[in-house]
């Protein structure tokens, strides 16, 4: 089993570097909180059904907005 607090092990382990998607996952949410708040809600239209496409570690944002709702 692998200690979890050895980041040389993790790495090694991590060649798609997964640990380095999750630990800027806090500052993607801050810019697109920001970049959200400057949007003009009034102009959009209603929305029925929202697509996430990405390549490799964004699909971790999909599991975050899923499991938020």
């Amino acid at each position: 089993m692998i200690d979890l607090d050895n980041l040389d092990a993790i790495k090694k382990l991590d060649s798609a570097n997964s640990l380095g998607s999750i630990k800027e996952l806090k500052k993607q949410c801050l810019d697109a909180w920001a970049q959200a708040s400057n949007l003009n809600y009034n102009s959009i239209t209603p929305v029925d059904l929202i697509t996430i496409a990405g390549m490799g570690g964004s699909l971790y944002s999909y599991y975050f907005v899923t499991s938020l709702f």
